[in-house]
């Protein structure tokens, strides 16, 4: 199959040089940090999560030398943020925020290596650049990684571990596990990525009774990674911060309930409405026309791995929904951005494949998306 994407793609005149897609990458990874940091606001302090939540958290731990007697949501980003902070050295507040913005910027600029691998499971290079891009150049990425929060690191440990569960050799694919208990420690939406996966991975070896079996090894390295933050967490603070949290949710909402009932308001909970459209509006503008016909092509053939395309955003949709429908914010939708760069290139493969020039309407596509990205970066900056 790989020597006949091949043969088309050369006779089409598109890349096929594994040097030259490698240049091409890491072009697009420098352009990718360039348009964040010319996007940073350098003069504009940190503020509610991004300070409170984990800029002192931070700062606490670079000075003390090791964890303190205090817990902080989502402490992932915060822990691994300290280690910079402990080789940097200034007197001013303002160079240890830029610096907290400056490694969540590169962060989110290098994640479009491991989007690119992942879109090469699924086309050839030509076509994987062109996924590595829009991530690269989505005006909702570039804007949240200059914020200093935890999004660019919880979204490049889950595109680590997606891209190393697609690979053919079964130790990579135990592997991913690990990655997904680095993304629960930076936030505890992560154990949902934990639970697609799982589904997804009995489905793709459930002609294997001895991979079945070998899952043990994948959930046993999801428990070693994760099992020294929930240590730390519960003999600081009483609670692991992931399945502790999910229980007091659910018990805050069943509590606001039972007084909502009362006065027939409902002050907690999903607003399953709401959430619905925000979903809509953190996907414009390239997904929201992309993804949709993106999902023609894959629905009509539902085999591994393109069942994955579609089983992990399904299972992660309620989790996700919930979230975005309590607290009104994009950024709970930006993981999933990683899968929809390859459902993109779908519907990109989609449109060219209805035309003869396929050259010239694939430059148009492209230049479209570039254009589009801009526009919106600048109107939403």
């Amino acid at each position: 199959m790989e020597k006949d994407e091949f043969k088309i793609n050369l006779k089409a005149g598109y890349l096929n040089s594994k040097t030259s897609s490698l240049l091409l990458l890491a072009i697009i990874c420098v352009v990718a940090i360039v348009i964040r940091l010319y996007h940073t606001p350098y003069d504009v302090p940190i503020i509610l999560d991004g300070f409170s939540g984990y800029f002192l958290h931070a700062l606490d731990i670079s000075i003390l030398g090791h964890l303190p007697n205090y817990q902080s949501a989502h402490s992932g980003w915060s822990e691994f943020l300290s280690l910079f902070f402990m080789i940097f050295h200034s007197d001013n507040f303002m160079d240890y925020m830029n610096l907290q913005r400056g490694v969540s910027v590169v962060l989110s600029g290098i994640t479009v290596i491991p989007v690119y691998f992942i879109c090469k499971k699924f086309f050839n290079n030509y076509y994987s650049l062109i996924g590595a891009l829009i991530f690269a150049l989505d005006p909702r990425i570039i804007i949240n990684s200059t914020l200093g929060i935890s999004e660019p690191l919880y979204i490049f440990a889950i595109t680590l571990g997606i891209m190393f569960f697609l690979n053919s050799n079964k130790k990579y694919v135990y592997l991913s596990f690990g990655f997904f208990a680095w993304a629960t420690i930076i936030r505890p939406e992560g154990q949902f990525w934990f639970v697609a996966f799982t589904i997804i991975y009995f489905l793709r070896f459930r002609k294997s009774r001895k991979d079945c079996m070998l899952f043990i090894i994948a959930l046993a390295v999801f428990l070693l990674v994760l099992s020294p933050f929930v240590y730390q967490r519960i003999e600081c603070c009483g609670n692991d911060a992931i399945v502790g949290r999910i229980i007091g949710e659910i018990s805050m909402y069943g509590n606001h309930e039972e007084i909502s009932s009362q006065d027939k308001i409902n002050t907690y909970g999903p607003n399953w409405i709401n959430g619905i459209k925000l979903f809509g509006w953190s996907i414009i503008p390239i997904f929201v026309i992309l993804v949709p016909i993106g999902l023609i092509p894959i629905l009509k053939q539902l085999r591994y791995p393109n069942y994955l395309l579609v089983l992990a955003p399904a299972v992660l949709a309620i989790p996700i929904m919930y979230s975005v429908s309590i607290a009104p914010d994009t950024r709970y939708v930006y993981p999933l951005f990683p899968i929809f760069c390859v459902i993109s290139l779908f519907g990109i493969s989609w449109i060219v494949e209805k035309f003869s020039n396929k050259k010239v309407i694939l430059s148009v596509i492209v230049i479209g998306i570039i254009f589009g990205s801009m526009t919106f970066l600048e109107i939403k900056k």
